[in-house]
């Protein structure tokens, strides 16, 4: 029996194409082509591998899933059972993750556009942290949850400086200054994480070690106004599993701890 694309799920006998054990025939029969077809215990094998490789490598760690890559419900809630958190980027999605059971303690949320609405749900259920793009963010945060009589954790997001990347908050001395005196005036809010995404598809420990610097940079450069960070997030970036086999997402989770 030969595996397809290196999944365990996929894989040919004779004549037959077996999808996790059933013949592709019988999808083809039962409905109209195209069709995708997602295989739940595949999204599971995939969750443990990775929260296995990196609980075995960090004493630390926490893993989100981020809802803009599917937030199909069926595929959320496959997430949901598994306890893995959510990284919501707008309303629907941060709906679909309160509406499915996700805690408000393992739900991330933030984007470059944060409208008021999203601003004032995400405090008032007390989401983990709200990831801000832009400092503006910061002081519309503090109100909210000035009002519901709640201190917010928030992330900010860093501009990894990856071919003129745009998103993120770039900490040059203007804007240090500028958080300096929003964090002195805003006591609603608590700086808790900072977030450096530098790409997607990331395959080799070098991109990784280019977010891995970039944070460092900025963690050096919010001390010199006061402010010492308690978790780092890196963004994700990871391939697809059959792009990245276990040992080798091991090697990189090694050499990521190496390097931080």
């Amino acid at each position: 029996m030969k595996k397809i694309a290196g999944n365990n799920y996929l894989k040919k006998e004779k004549e037959k194409v077996l999808i996790d054990s059933i013949p592709l025939d019988n999808f083809l029969k039962e409905s109209p082509t195209p069709i995708m077809i997602f295989l739940e215990n595949k999204i599971r094998d995939n969750i443990n591998t990775f929260n296995d490789v990196f609980n075995s490598v960090f004493n630390n760690f926490q893993c989100f899933y981020s809802f803009k890559a599917n937030y199909l419900p069926e595929i959320c809630e496959i997430i949901h059972s598994e306890k893995i958190g959510a990284e919501v980027v707008g309303l629907p999605e941060l709906k679909l993750a309160l509406k499915l059971g996700f805690p408000p303690s393992k739900i991330l949320v933030g984007g470059p556009y944060m409208p008021k609405e999203l601003i004032e749900t995400s405090v008032a259920n007390h989401v983990k942290e709200i990831i801000v793009y832009n400092l503006k963010d910061l002081e519309k945060i503090n109100s909210s949850a000035f009002d519901d009589g709640f201190t917010q954790d928030i992330c900010i997001r860093v501009n990894s400086q990856k071919y003129g990347s745009r998103l993120g908050v770039v900490f040059n001395e203007p804007n240090l200054k500028r958080l300096s005196n929003i964090l002195n005036k805003c006591h609603n809010i608590n700086l808790n994480s900072l977030l450096s995404h530098y790409g997607t598809q990331m395959n080799n420990i070098e991109q990784f070690k280019k977010n891995i610097q970039a944070m460092a940079k900025n963690l050096k450069n919010l001390k010199k106004i006061g402010v010492t960070i308690k978790n780092i997030n890196l963004g994700g970036g990871f391939p697809e599993a059959t792009v990245m086999p276990q040992d080798q997402l091991k090697i990189i989770a090694q050499e990521m701890k190496r390097i931080i």
